[in-house]
């Protein structure tokens, strides 16, 4: 890998990232195996900057598909975007997605944050693990389904104890993706097809309108 000094890119990430994930999928490839000689702290600092970029809604589709392909090009990502995911973007399009997202990467950490990770300098990386636990809320929150009224929300002047946090968690906890995904395997496919294709059923039974009654419980 290189190791000179210069200004942090999305392109740095790109290395790392394309060994770690094949068509924006997690490969059994640790971070360990990519890039040598790191400490405990460093190493778990680019894993989580990692999950942020590939795991949450912090990165547009582009730019995960140009982290996870190393050397590919505007119009190979435009490509992609057609051929996997149906999606149809000009080229000015897909190029601004990723320069936005670069942008946004440099305006948290800086010049220097791939650097200074990957090199023993002086840095203190305090501030860098500040933001990255920021960060990390691009992940939480979309995870939510619920989407409560807070674009002038702020928590600046609120003070609130770890046991209102973790209540908050253990009361929305149903209401993630999370969850929902996990209570789709649950459940299986034969209740949920029934369920769902009642709505559509020319002749209901008896046994159907009984089975209605219950589900009116959903808004009783």
């Amino acid at each position: 890998m290189p190791r000179e000094q210069r200004i942090d890119s999305l392109r740095d990430w790109q290395y790392v990232i394309s060994k770690m994930y094949k068509d924006c999928k997690r490969l059994d490839v640790s971070v360990e195996n990519v890039i040598e000689g790191l400490d405990k702290e460093r190493y778990q600092m680019i894993k989580d900057t990692i999950n942020i970029l590939m795991e949450s809604d912090f990165s547009k589709l582009s730019t995960k598909i140009y982290l996870c392909n190393y050397g590919i090009s505007f119009d190979g990502i435009k490509h992609v975007l057609s051929r996997d995911y149906d999606i149809n973007l000009v080229l000015d399009s897909v190029k601004k997605q990723i320069y936005s997202d670069r942008n946004k990467m440099k305006k948290i950490f800086g010049n220097r944050y791939f650097y200074e990770l990957t090199t023993y300098t002086e840095a203190s990386l305090n501030e860098y693990n500040r933001r990255i636990h920021k960060l990390e809320l691009y992940k939480v929150m979309d995870n939510i389904i619920i989407k409560f009224n807070c674009d002038e929300c702020s928590s600046d002047d609120i003070l609130v104890t770890k046991e209102e946090v973790t209540k908050f968690v253990k009361e929305i906890a149903p209401y993630t993706k999370k969850y929902v995904n996990q209570l789709k395997e649950s459940l299986g496919s034969n209740v949920i097809n029934y369920v769902y294709g009642l709505e559509h059923k020319k002749v209901l039974s008896d046994v159907d309108m009984e089975n209605i009654k219950i589900l009116k419980g959903l808004i009783d």
